[in-house]
């Protein structure tokens, strides 16, 4: 028989525990709906100040939007499932990824050549061909990182960091928005490299560690800057570009 001594660490530790969990789920919910509204705002702003009507872009871009905020509203309400422990309808919606993701590439791959078309460089002193290695690099980013999630989706913490870091991958062109309506060209960056300390953050707060994914994460962000110097500025990849979407 437990005496109350014996009891009350047992209970302690108990409630420890489900207190991590339940920080756990709230914060990737929480990150979900952070990222969802840095990407309406940043198009939201974007369009106001440029003028633009829905009606100036093709039907594909539109669905590319759409596919994508799919992908975020997927996010959040996975975590939350997971919070409220419906493992089962979460395994079954993780199927529905498998279509997001690939309306993701395909429409990512719409809008890189859609860029090109239009043959403007939103970074200064750039070229269009050097400037399309950041959309590049976001596909590159989402697909490596979901598949490392797919492949670990019995692995919870690196499945749900997997995921997690995808979705911030893909947040540039959101990011690099805001930044054009503030005035402050760095800002984009420094909130791309932001999303990820805050999972770093997270990490060290919950287990005293950072993740490797997380790691990952940094370098990635890290890489695509200086591809966009490198490997963007180099006469081969200004030949590829030119041959897929010329």
């Amino acid at each position: 028989m437990q005496t109350p001594r014996s009891y009350c660490p047992n209970a302690r530790k108990y409630l420890i525990s489900m207190l991590n969990k339940r920080i756990l789920s709230n914060f990737y919910s929480g990150m979900g709906l952070l990222l969802v509204a840095l990407a309406i705002g940043g198009f939201t702003v974007a369009t106001i100040l440029r003028g633009n009507s829905p009606l100036d872009f093709p039907l594909y871009v539109h669905l590319h939007g759409f596919i994508y905020l799919s992908w975020l509203a997927l996010f959040v309400f996975q975590a939350n499932l997971i919070g409220q422990k419906s493992y089962r309808l979460h395994r079954r919606l993780g199927y529905l990824s498998v279509l997001i993701v690939s309306g993701m590439i395909i429409t990512g791959v719409m809008m890189i050549n859609f860029a090109y078309q239009r043959g403007i460089s939103p970074i200064p002193n750039t070229t269009v061909q050097q400037f399309l290695v950041y959309p590049a690099m976001d596909l590159v980013g989402l697909l490596g990182f979901y598949l490392i999630g797919v492949i670990n989706k019995h692995k919870a913490e690196l499945h749900k960091h997997c995921m997690l870091i995808a979705t911030i991958a893909i947040m540039d062109p959101a990011l690099g928005r805001i930044a054009e309506a503030s005035h402050i060209p760095p800002l984009g960056l420094l909130l791309h490299f932001g999303l990820v300390g805050l999972v770093m953050r997270h990490d060290r707060n919950t287990t005293g560690a950072i993740h490797i994914i997380s790691w990952l994460g940094l370098l990635f962000v890290l890489v695509r800057v200086i591809s966009l110097f490198t490997v963007g500025a180099t006469e081969a990849w200004e030949t590829m570009i030119n041959q897929l979407f010329g």
